[in-house]
This record gives structure tokens, sequence and C-alpha cells, in this order.
């Protein structure tokens, strides 16, 4: 499963219910128009996968998969739009190859390229208080998944999504899961030091849309990233996710293949905008796999103009 076991977090976690989170997708952007920019002069692309990791708390086999089969995907349908396809792909990594790989972006990104980050992992959501995750009761409801406490306005202003890398050890160590993860905040703040001026996140991970408001405070704290033609766009999972071996890649991740191998062009333009496959998998990824499996939903956001990512 797609998710850190909550009982063995739940000395921190805490979840948010998904209406309030919803509320963030559901508003429109003031920042975006009906401008369909073209694609970036260069791609770069960190595609990161996790299924092993330290701990046998967590077990699973289709995120490497994942972002293989993604790093093939962009790769081929970016050929004909980009100059070039600068891509990096991270199997199992810990946290100081994903920040040696962005890093490297910052180095050799510049504005008229494109980024993309893509994560296929474990993931939770957790609430973030004084940049440390608040403790929570042992209680029954924190434990199960299945229900949410009402949370304070306090929480959900504080709310963010954790990525753990394979050197994570001990999930009933708060601080051995801090080291070993990379939280939406922390990817917010690299995106803030890349140069590119488009940019995607495609987080294949449980609860990954807690990223969201962590991106929308950084366009509010850091204006000067505004008015640069800056767009920047986040596809997440607002629930968990259990892996389906059957169909071979997470659910999110299969409408992501299927979107750029031309379904998401309803138009039939031959390009596809990153809004356009947006909605394709909104709409798709809750569809595939199991239907007894737990239901999924998708949350995103865009900030900025449309954009073409890939042709087919």
């Amino acid at each position: 499963m797609r998710f850190i076991v909550a009982v063995f977090l739940c000395f921190f976690l805490m979840l948010q219910p998904y209406a309030a989170l919803g509320r963030l997708n559901r508003e429109p952007d003031p920042s975006c128009s009906n401008t369909i920019e073209p694609a970036g002069k260069n791609l770069y692309v960190l595609s990161i996968g996790v299924d092993k990791y330290d701990t046998p708390q967590i077990k699973l086999q289709l995120a490497n998969a994942d972002a293989r089969a993604f790093l093939e995907a962009i790769t081929e349908h970016g050929r004909g739009l980009y100059r070039n396809i600068y891509s990096k792909l991270l199997t199992d990594p810990g946290v100081s190859d994903i920040e040696s790989a962005l890093e490297s972006v910052i180095r050799t990104a510049n504005p008229q390229d494109t980024f993309v980050l893509y994560y296929a992992g474990s993931g939770s959501e957790i609430v973030l208080s004084d940049g440390e995750p608040s403790s929570s009761d042992d209680s029954e409801a924190k434990r199960n998944r299945g229900i949410r406490h009402q949370p304070t306005e306090q929480e959900i202003n504080s709310l963010d999504t954790i990525l753990p890398t394979r050197t994570i050890s001990n999930l009933n160590d708060k601080q051995n899961v801090l080291t070993n993860s990379i939280t939406g905040r922390q990817l917010a703040a690299y995106c803030s030091r890349i140069l590119a001026n488009r940019q995607i996140l495609i987080l294949d991970s449980c609860y990954s849309s807690a990223s969201i408001p962590n991106v929308q405070k950084l366009l509010l704290t850091k204006p000067d990233l505004d008015g640069v033609g800056r767009s920047i766009a986040v596809i997440g999972l607002s629930s968990s996710e259990d892996e389906d071996l059957a169909l071979g890649h997470g659910q999110l991740t299969k409408a992501v293949l299927l979107g750029l191998s031309g379904q998401a062009d309803s138009a039939n333009t031959g390009e596809i905008s990153i809004s356009t496959l947006q909605a394709f998998v909104k709409k798709t990824a809750p569809t595939l796999g199991n239907a007894n499996l737990t239901p999924i939903t998708i949350a995103t956001f865009l900030h900025g103009n449309d954009f073409i990512f890939a042709e087919h």
C-alpha cells in the first residue's frame, strides 16, 4: 500500500478532511488565463521511485516501475517539442540523492525551460507546527484511516505531505522519519530556486496533494516568483492508494501514461497541455484498477498560464 501504516505514525500524524483541501482545487487561481504557452526550450525530468525501505513496515512493488515508465513516456512524447531532454532516474534513493539531483537542476535550468519532478512511493499527511510535526493522541480515530478528525484552522494551514525515502528505518522515531523524508514544504522551496518558468510536480503517493498549500504559500511569500511568466502545476493524491499488481502501475501513474499517449488530447491537436493532462488524470485515475480497492481521489493545482507539455 502506498502509505505509511497509520498506527506507526499516529503519534504525530493528523489527517485533514478532503473537503477542506478540495476547496483549494475548486477555486480558480486568479493568475490563470486562457493563454496556452508553447513548450519550454529544454526539459528537465527528475523521476523518483521508492519500493525498498530500510524499515520492513513499508513494502511496495510498483514504484520503481512507475518511475521508469513515466520517464520513458515523457521522453518519447517530448522528443519533438524540446531542444534537449535532461533526465535522471532515481530508484530507492535516500534524501541526499534527491537533494543532489535537485541541486543539479538548480545549477543548470534556465527560465525558458520546463522542469518536472515525478515521485512514486509511500506517503502520508502531517501537520507541521513551527517546522515540526505536532503530536497526536493514540486514538482509534487517528489509527483508522477511514475516520478523519475535524482539524483546527491552524492545523489546516500547517498541513503538509511527507515522502519517505529508502533510508527511513524506524517509523516509531519521529526524528528518523523527518530526517529520511522529503516534505511538500521542502519541494516548494526547491521549486523556488529552480529558474525554469514551467514546473510540474506529479506525486503518486498517498495524500501528496497536501503539498499544494505549500506551493500556494510560497507564491504568496515570494512575490518575485510572480510577474516572470512562471507556471507551476501539481498533480497528487488526496486519498490513500492501494497497489494493484494486475494494473501494473499506480492508478495516478497509469492515468498519466494514458494521457501522454494521446488520450488526454480530446481535441486531437497532437499536443497535450498541462491543464488537459490534469483534467484527464483527475477524471480517469479513479476509474482504473480493481473496483474492490480503496477508491482514490485526485487533486490538481495550476498557477499561471497553461502550457504545452507533450505531444503524441
